[in-house]
């Protein structure tokens, strides 16, 4: 049982990469779940310290000297644009992919959607954490938590807006295979960008692709029986006229 599964997840995986229609888009997404969770993390290491350094080893006073350079105090701040380097990449690699599928473009944009849940959860107990300590005797709180719970939204917000183009693919797609009208694309694009309703109209898009799927499957079967009844109709007819004849 387990080397038959092992077996469909390797042959699943050399497909991935073995296809150039919609392998980008799945590379492209492991990597912005991937980088979503890790710029905050360098950004904090990356921040310069100030704290003494006097008993420190080497490594350590070579690290914090190297974060109050002038070089280190910048590195910050290219953490903090990559949420817009992931969002121009995600527009790039809609633009430059191949794909014809409208259901691999919502697959990708429900990978990522679902995979960073976690991520916005921690950032919302950590914004009332931070709010919390605004009543704590540490004055400064008063000043700092405004100024960082403003930088995360704008931070959660751009990572948010990573995703929409995956979403606004699929919809353009699904209106060039009349899956959907333009009311239904223009009301999930306008969901995209706000937090929480951007993850419930991709749930709904999931949920009417289903929806459309189980409709096709028995609406088609029906088309083909009655194509097959109309086919054996046509024959009988015809082998009448030759019999009348």
């Amino acid at each position: 049982m387990k080397d038959s599964f092992f077996n469909i997840l390797k042959n699943k995986i050399k497909s991935l990469k073995s296809s150039e229609e919609y392998g980008s888009l799945y590379k492209w997404g492991f990597f912005y779940i991937i980088m979503t969770y890790l710029y905050p993390i360098l950004y904090c290491i990356t921040i310069p310290n100030y704290r003494d350094v006097a008993d420190w080893d080497i490594i350590g006073q070579t690290i914090n000297d190297l974060q109050n350079s002038e070089i280190g105090r910048k590195i910050p701040l290219i953490f903090l644009a990559v949420p817009i380097i992931l969002l121009i990449g995600s527009i790039v690699t809609v633009l430059k992919s191949k794909c014809t599928d409208r259901k691999q473009f919502l697959n990708v944009a429900k990978m990522i959607k679902y995979a960073l849940i976690p991520y916005y959860i921690l950032g919302v107990v950590l914004m009332i954490f931070l709010i919390l300590m605004i009543f704590t005797p540490v004055v400064i709180m008063i000043f700092f938590t405004p100024v960082a719970i403003t930088i995360m939204c704008i931070m959660g917000w751009f990572s948010m807006a990573g995703t929409a183009p995956f979403i606004i693919a699929y919809l353009k797609r699904g209106e060039i295979d009349n899956a959907h009208n333009k009311t239904f694309s223009t009301l999930i694009t306008v969901m995209q960008f706000f937090f929480g309703i951007d993850v419930a109209g991709t749930v709904i898009c999931s949920l009417k692709e289903k929806g459309v799927n189980s409709l096709t499957r028995m609406f088609g079967n029906n088309n083909t029986n009655n194509n097959y009844y109309n086919t054996n109709n046509h024959i009988t007819d015809n082998s009448n006229d030759n019999n009348n004849i």
